[in-house]
């Protein structure tokens, strides 16, 4: 899950089912939010599957069945907001992030939401029947902003969809076996791009290498009789660093770390 240190000098940690975490590092005192149904305002849901801070400090928590909460500092409660009345997959939020211009998008099982957090109004903005922004697959588990702007999504069962969000084409990545021009697992949980610009993309097969130039795949599994191969096939969580440094999170096997340039 995910920990995210706020602009106000608290850290906040999501868990699996015990609710919301913040630690407050100026009265060194940990709180701890959960479900209450005798408390008005109380968080929505033990499961917090996303947390992240926008450009105006608010504090925005994705919940693994009951839509996004927003956080009131004030008050220390929260609001919870349902992206479509209409459709139950929407509930679960997985990852959010905020545009240039201050709109949120919420990646759901029931695909990709634009929320204008002035009016608190939702567009459907790309999903698996829409007429051009067609995902190849509704639930999305994880997204990566590239340097260039380009948007990718990992989704669960339908590979990697990339696109430029303002044009709102979507160009898909499928999974398929052996061939290196496709991913070797559709289940995609975290993506990043090196130093030089290709994309690293976590699946619960492995960790897949997208060259640029070429446009094929590389694949990295884990390797019982090598010992420098990657730990456990189910990756979580991915970063890079400037030195080259892919940091590479696992399930069951800790915490990876593979240089591009060493190899």
């Amino acid at each position: 899950f995910e920990i995210l240190a706020d602009s106000k000098n608290n850290t906040w940690f999501t868990t699996l089912d015990a609710g919301l975490y913040k630690f407050d590092h100026h009265s060194q005192q940990l709180t701890i939010y959960q479900p209450d149904s005798k408390i008005e305002g109380s968080l929505s849901d033990l499961r917090i599957e996303n947390i992240y801070e926008d450009s105006k400090g608010r504090i925005w928590a994705g919940t693994f069945n009951n839509g996004i909460n927003l956080y009131d500092s004030q008050t220390e409660t929260f609001r919870k907001i349902i992206p479509d009345s209409d459709n139950p997959y929407s509930t679960r939020v997985r990852t959010i992030w905020e545009d240039e211009h201050g709109k949120l998008f919420l990646g759901t099982r029931a695909g990709l939401y634009l929320m204008d957090t002035e009016t608190e109004q939702f567009i459907h903005y790309a999903h698996h029947s829409h007429n051009t922004s067609k995902l190849s697959q509704n639930s999305i588990m994880c997204h990566f902003i590239d340097r260039t702007g380009i948007l990718w999504l990992g989704t669960y069962s339908g590979g990697v969809n990339n696109a430029d969000i303002n044009r709102k084409m979507i160009t898909h990545y499928k999974a398929q076996k052996d061939d290196r021009y496709f991913l070797n697992n559709p289940n995609v949980f975290a993506i990043t791009k090196d130093v030089t610009g290709n994309l690293w993309i976590g699946t619960d097969h492995g960790l897949n290498k997208l060259d640029s130039s070429t446009q094929m795949f590389t694949y990295f599994t884990n390797d019982p009789a090598n010992k420098n191969s990657i730990s456990y096939n189910d990756i979580k969580a991915l970063e890079s660093d400037a030195e080259g440094n892919i940091w590479i999170g696992t399930n069951k096997g800790g915490l990876d770390c593979y240089n591009i340039f060493s190899k």
